[in-house]
């Protein structure tokens, strides 16, 4: 489930998180990692109820996690996984209504920046493109997407175009994207943003996972 470079998600139930990266596993189901950033809050020994998100193509694995144990210098951690395990959207992608990218779009060899996401998923997208053309958007087209994260990553996607309609304004096309082509590693990190956005936005309602 874990994987040695992975990138993964800790957080305790008052909605603190923290990105972890994994560097190997130890015995008694006890795994190593790395903190990532300079948090000025990072967790310790006495945090409880931690919760470890873990990207994986079907979903989010969420696993109940505890602090086993600190390096001197707090960069490296000691989790002690639980071995009970929730997979979220184990029957597709979860699908994060609108969700603050940058997006810019490659279609007929032509960049369109004025782009909006209605929803994005591990495996696609809803967009609304401005297109001022004259060739028309069609189905089952190639398109290039630079995905850009709120925090400044980047992904970089090859898709083809399932659904095309016309935006309710007029002024563009309302399509429906397949993924294609998307690096393992990048699509992790497309679902850990989801994740993570849609856990935060529980929080702000009052809701749990």
């Amino acid at each position: 489930m874990l994987n040695t470079g992975q990138v993964i998600g800790l957080s305790d139930s008052q909605g603190a998180t923290w990105n972890l990266g994994v560097k190997h596993y130890l015995a008694g189901n006890r795994v190593l990692c790395e903190l990532l950033g300079n948090d000025i809050n990072p967790p310790d020994k006495d945090t409880g109820d931690l919760k470890l998100s873990v990207p994986h193509a079907a979903g989010v694995y969420v696993i109940a996690t505890k602090i086993a144990g600190v390096s001197r210098d707090g960069h490296e951690y000691k989790l002690l996984l639980g071995k009970e395990y929730q997979l979220f959207q184990r029957r597709g992608y979860y699908r994060l209504s609108d969700p603050q990218l940058r997006i810019q779009c490659r279609i007929y060899g032509e960049t369109v920046e004025d782009v909006t996401a209605i929803d994005i998923s591990g495996g696609g997208a809803a967009l609304i493109i401005r297109w001022d053309q004259l060739v028309k958007i069609k189905e089952d087209i190639p398109v290039g997407l630079d995905i850009t994260l709120p925090e400044g990553g980047k992904i970089q996607a090859h898709g083809k175009t399932l659904r095309v309609g016309e935006s309710k304004d007029g002024n563009g096309y309302h399509v429906g994207i397949t993924f294609t082509k998307l690096d393992r590693a990048d699509r992790a990190k497309l679902i850990k943003y989801i994740f993570d956005e849609q856990l935060l936005r529980n929080k702000e309602s009052g809701l749990e996972l």
